[in-house]
């Protein structure tokens, strides 16, 4: 038969059986004799029968995988019924007593309703005698708690230490109902079970009722298709370390949907499932209390958790979820579990192997476990967390014990898959957020906190067991992580010791010594996370790993303020660091291992006491077009300067190509090598700033004579020594150069930025002279090309008597000729100002000036023009006036003034002595202290341009101050 003539056959029998019984209403009454229409009369397959799937879940929501089939048809079953269309009688019950409902029950037929009548019965019944409980044993009926004409009321039923109800059939229906007090100290009993499939419990309340399996209801493994919907369970038990203290559910194919599950009790889960694709939707789970998964115990596969909302639940294990061993394909869904506690495992605990699980969109606040897994422990691989939010987890557990841990996620023994998901201000002693094996991608993990251990973020700590895995952790963020505890750098770092804590602010990865696994972390940020070791991340004993485009800001650690790597062969690279802190090792980057790449990274503004920016310790260690700028060696604890501003290398063979601007250290502003077979190739250095050690001043003579004149040597010692920019601690042939770029000034005081050779070579020891090897690099403690300013100060007056601002040569000396100093003692100052190169430094000595200062003249001339512009042939009046400044007499005192080219002599005027026209020699002879005489002198001027006339005196007398001798004007 065609479909459609089924279902048109199937119509006309409906509209044929409705008009006959719309003439009577059927009651309690034997003697009304309706005939209801027996299932065997209508029959189709169900290939004739087309179902329409108005369920889905969309496929994004479980990462391309979709909910059974069967368990989509149980949605669709609910919506409807889970009965066939039988048409039945309805009846209202009028006993009082479960005898007379017992009895009532045995007379319907298949497709009956029966409605309770709105009534409270208790039972009498003896709980170990016969009868125990309501048997229902005829399909497809239906038992309401209200009446025909108020089917939405309820009726109550008491089993007082009873069973209630066991129902046999298939198909059967309650609705309506309160069932209470359905236990026995003695004698476990169940207020409903259930052995036949497709059966229904529809808005009813179960409450104080105590089984061994299944407190409330118990539905054996025939028992599949069960629906329970839009009901209540409070005070129930499954005693005895029993199954499920309100529901016990092995069938399969089955639907719990809109029930609230309120302080339940017992062993396992107030709902346990052990039949495969459950589904339970819309559902709360409030105070209960269980050995493991207080809410939900999952001992099946394929069950599905929707919309469900999971409060202060308690367990041992899984405060509000627990899955067995080896139960895959579980999904949590848009769910919130908020305030639930365990010992393990706050809100779920998914035990070995309990693989191929789900967790979507769902939140997870406030939870806590006292050993690991504040709101989630897993054991089972290939499982995935998704989009999901982790606010104020905590797990407290034993701190130094590797199994214990994860203050939001405990993963052992298996790589979890976490991806679009917050971790908020989650807390434990080891791994503040996670601790276990993780692949992570677009995560971010705020505030959390790492109490007394590794990984305020994350601690990806595992031991042998897991095996080689390789784990990524692609654009997630770390922002304001801690790892707090004990750190003692001389002691092995490692899971276990007392003092290896504080490790990883943000990330602590550690790799067991047996495993072979890999690292790759690419496009992450993390900024403001805090740690004894690895402000940002820290990697022990691991091999192989890969920083790459990683934001790396305003970490700060003891060592390592934005990476500590323990291991060989890491890379970092595209990566930038800036502002991170150290107070020991490396601002940016700490590193102990062999065969490590820096590659394509800037470094600005970090700070460490050694290796301001990078500190590496290992051989063979490549550095390839990265930027250092601006970092700075120096204890910001309490402002020591020490040593690398830029980088801080210990080791053999490595390899630096980089650029290094304006950093800072006491030794070694940009690099300091104490490695062997170090290549600095292809690098520009520039306005990098060493300490500045000694200027030591030498003074030959301290004392002079009136009239003499003392030497005075200056040099300046830095904490360069090649370059201005690198201090090598060991010699000349550890370090090879090739095509740096630098500041240098060579003897012939000429001052540019030049390049060394293309070709391997190492620096010379002191400074180079061959002026054809000028641009060749040298090792050497003094520093060129520094100004240095001498001032020597009268310690009477204080006047300054000499002022010179002078450059060091190659060899790091500046010269004065102290002269013509007056009778008296001096202060020779001699000042480095701090500058791009070198910190600014100050050192003093002396000169004693002796002798009488009776013959000490001052001579001084002074010339002036009355034009200073006039045609050719005009006349220029010049004025020479002479003044002895004393204090004493000036004697064979003369002036030389011979008119220059394009003047012509017309006449003179001497007030004293006498003026040659010839040779511009005016003889004064004698002047006294404080005299002063004037030549003038008229010309006409006879070529055209520029014309500067110049007139010196000079005397036979002791003249203390040459500077004033000379004048000239235009």
């Amino acid at each position: 038969m065609s479909k459609l003539k089924k279902i048109c056959l199937i119509t006309i029998i409906l509209i044929f059986t409705l008009s006959l019984l719309c003439s009577v209403s059927a009651v309690d009454n034997e003697d009304i004799d309706v005939k209801s229409i027996s299932s065997e009369n209508i029959t189709t397959s169900d290939s004739d029968i087309l179902m329409v799937d108005e369920y889905n879940i969309d496929s994004d929501a479980i990462d391309g995988s979709d909910v059974k089939n069967n368990f989509v048809n149980n949605k669709d079953l609910l919506r409807n019924d889970n009965t066939r269309d039988f048409l039945g009688n309805s009846y209202e019950f009028s006993g009082t007593t479960f005898d007379e409902l017992q009895n009532r029950i045995n007379a319907l037929n298949d497709g009956d309703t029966l409605y309770i009548g709105n009534k409270s019965l208790i039972s009498n019944w003896n709980t170990w005698g016969s009868p125990n409980v309501i048997n229902i044993n005829v399909p497809n009926v239906k038992i309401f708690g209200g009446t025909i004409s108020n089917p939405t009321a309820f009726s109550t039923l008491n089993g007082n230490h009873a069973k209630i109800f066991s129902l046999n059939a298939p198909g059967i229906t309650l609705s309506n109902l309160i069932l209470t007090h359905a236990h026995s100290e003695e004698s476990p009993e169940e207020a409903i079970i259930i052995t036949a499939p497709n059966c229904k419990i529809l808005n009813s309340r179960i409450n104080n009722a105590m089984g061994n399996n299944g407190g409330g209801i118990s539905a054996n493994s025939a028992a599949t298709g069960t629906i329970i919907d839009n009901c209540n369970f409070t005070h129930n038990n499954a005693i005895w370390y029993g199954k499920g203290g309100a529901i016990e559910l092995d069938g399969s194919n089955s639907i719990i949907s809109n029930c609230n599950f309120i302080e339940n009790t017992g062993a396992n889960g107030a709902v346990y499932v052990s039949g495969s694709n459950v589904l339970i939707e819309n559902c709360t789970f409030t105070n209960n209390n269980f050995v493991n998964g207080a809410g939900i115990y999952v001992d099946a596969n394929y069950c599905n958790i929707l919309n469900c909302t999971f409060t202060k639940n308690k367990a041992t294990n899984g405060g509000a979820i627990y899955v067995a061993q080896s139960r895959k394909n579980i999904k949590i869904i848009n769910s919130t579990l908020n305030d639930n506690s365990a010992s393990n495992g706050g809100a779920i605990f998914m035990d070995w192997n309990s693989d191929d699980a789900i967790i979507k969109n769902t939140i997870f606040n406030n939870n806590n476990a006292t050993s690991s897994g504040g709101a989630l422990v897993t054991k089972g691989p290939n499982n995935l967390v998704d989009n999901c939010t982790f606010n104020n987890n905590s797990a407290f557990g034993e701190s130094h014990n590797i199994d214990f841990g994860g203050g939001a996620i405990w993963s052992t023994f298996t790589l979890l898959n976490v991806k679009n998901s917050k971790f908020n201000n989650n807390s434990a002693p080891y791994g503040g957020a996670l601790r276990g094996a993780f692949n992570l991608d677009n995560v971010t993990f705020i505030n959390n906190t790492a109490t007394d251990g590794n990984g305020g973020g994350i601690d990806l700590t595992f031991n042998d067991e897991i095996g080689s895995i390789n784990i990524k952790i692609n654009n997630c963020t770390f922002i304001n992580n801690t790892a707090n505890g004990e750190y003692d750098p001389n002691q092995a770092p490692g899971p276990g010791g007392i003092h290896n804590r504080g490790q990883g602010g943000g990330i602590h990865v550690y790799f067991s010594p047996n495993t072979n696994s890999h690292l790759d972390m690419f496009d992450n940020k993390l900024y403001n996370n805090q740690a004894k070791r690895g402000g940002g991340i820290d990697l022990y004993r691991v091999n192989s790993a890969v920083i790459e485009n990683t934001t790396i800001n305003y970490n700060n650690a003891t060592i390592g303020g934005g990476i500590a790597i323990v291991g060989n062969d890491c890379i970092v690279r595209n990566t930038n660091l800036s502002n991170n802190t150290a107070t020991n090792y490396g601002g940016a980057i700490w590193i102990i291992g062999n065969n490590s790449l820096i590659e394509n990274t800037i470094t600005f503004n970090n700070t460490a006491y050694e290796g301001g920016s990078t500190y590496l310790m290992g051989n063979y260690i490549n550095v390839k077009n990265s930027t250092f700028l601006n970092n700075t060696a120096m204890n910001i604890t309490d402002g020591t300067v020490g040593y690398g501003g830029g980088m801080f290398i210990k080791g053999i063979g490595s390899n630096i190509q980089g650029v290094f601007y304006y950093n800072k250290a006491r030794n070694g502003s940009a690099i300091y090598s104490n490695t062997t077979n170090l290549k600095i190739h292809d690098s520009i250095f520039d306005k990098n700033q060493a300490w500045s050690y000694l200027l030591p001043i030498t003074v030959n003579p301290h004392e002079i004579n009136h009239g003499n004149y003392s030497n005075v040597y200056v040099r300046l010692k830095g904490g360069d020594n090649i370059a201005n920019a690198i201090h090598n601690a060991l010699n000349i042939n550890s370090i090879v150069l090739n095509n740096i770029t630098y500041l240098f000034r060579g003897h012939d005081g000429h001052t540019e930025k030049v390049s060394t050779p293309a070709s391997d070579l190492n620096p010379k020891y002191g400074p180079i002279e061959e002026s054809g090897e000028i641009y060749l690099p040298y090792q050497y403690d003094f520093e060129d090309n520094q100004i240095i300013i001498i001032n020597i100060i009268n310690n009477k007056t204080g006047e300054i008597s000499i002022s010179k601002s002078l450059i060091t040569d190659c060899e790091g000396f500046v010269y004065l000729n102290a002269s013509n100093l007056k009778v008296g003692k001096y202060k020779v100052i001699a000042v480095h100002p701090i500058d791009n190169y070198y910190t600014g430094i100050t050192n003093e000595s002396y000169i004693i000036v002796n002798g009488s200062e009776v013959n000490v003249v001052d001579l001084a001339v002074r010339k002036a023009v009355n034009v200073t512009v006039v045609d050719l042939g005009g006349k220029v009046l010049w004025t020479v006036t002479v003044v002895n400044n004393g204090p004493g007499v000036a004697e064979g005192v003369y002036v030389i003034d011979k008119l220059p080219v394009g003047l012509g002599y017309v006449s003179h005027n001497a007030a004293v002595g006498s003026y040659n026209k010839d040779t511009g020699r005016w003889d004064i002879g004698t002047l006294n202290n404080g005299q002063s005489v004037v030549l003038t002198i008229t010309t006409t001027v006879i070529n055209v341009g520029k014309i500067t006339n110049v007139a010196e005196v000079n005397s036979t007398s002791n003249d203390t101050n040459k500077s004033n001798n000379k004048s000239n004007n235009t």
